[in-house]
């Protein structure tokens, strides 16, 4: 497997043998401060993904992935499972059937993701449903998005419903919505 299937993010092929063969020692050396714990699908699209953020224990970079910076590792899992959640994916329908296209390592669109406040007076009881969210599946391999009722997708759905006071029937509601969205059901070619 050469790509992110896991909510907890794994270091890619890509980034191995570049940390091993250090050819360009000084590009490598550049991107450790852009390292970031949460990082964003770069050039994906966004209603198709399996995944379009992933978490990680301590800070990386990716390749078609980029880093959000100084998001602490607990704040990186939680906010991992809101983008990934059906909720996230309604968020990010501005970007529908389309790849989130923005220059590696100059993330400005991010700033455009809308999720909760992560300083907030709010925020410590909202991240905790979304962190037990993300332990429980943390790894599990997560199917495609069209495979809209995958037991992760719906852990994730209950926790956001919990965590933003949304009712799980109307999450589950935009999820069915989403599975007739041509794109998503592929009842259109890309």
């Amino acid at each position: 497997e050469s790509g992110q299937m896991r909510l907890q993010g794994r270091i890619d092929g890509w980034a191995k043998r570049a940390l091993t063969q250090r050819e360009n020692q000084r590009e490598l050396d550049s991107l450790t401060n852009k390292a970031g714990r949460l990082l964003i699908a770069n050039s994906q699209r966004t209603n198709t993904a399996r995944l379009v953020a992933v978490a990680f224990d301590r800070p990386v970079v990716g390749y078609a992935w980029t880093p959000v910076q100084d998001v602490p590792t607990e704040d990186a899992q939680a906010l991992a499972v809101w983008i990934n959640s059906t909720a996230g994916y309604v968020l990010l329908r501005k970007y529908a059937s389309r790849t989130i296209d923005w220059p590696m390592y100059q993330p400005s669109a991010i700033k455009q993701l809308v999720v909760p406040n992560t300083a907030g007076k709010h925020w410590n009881r909202m991240r905790q449903p979304l962190l037990d969210a993300y332990r429980a599946t943390k790894h599990s391999t997560v199917p495609q998005y069209r495979e809209l009722n995958a037991e992760s997708r719906e852990r994730w759905d209950r926790a956001v419903a919990t965590a933003a006071g949304i009712p799980e029937r109307r999450i589950n509601h935009w999820r069915r919505l989403m599975g007739m969205e041509p794109f998503v059901s592929r009842r259109v070619a890309f």
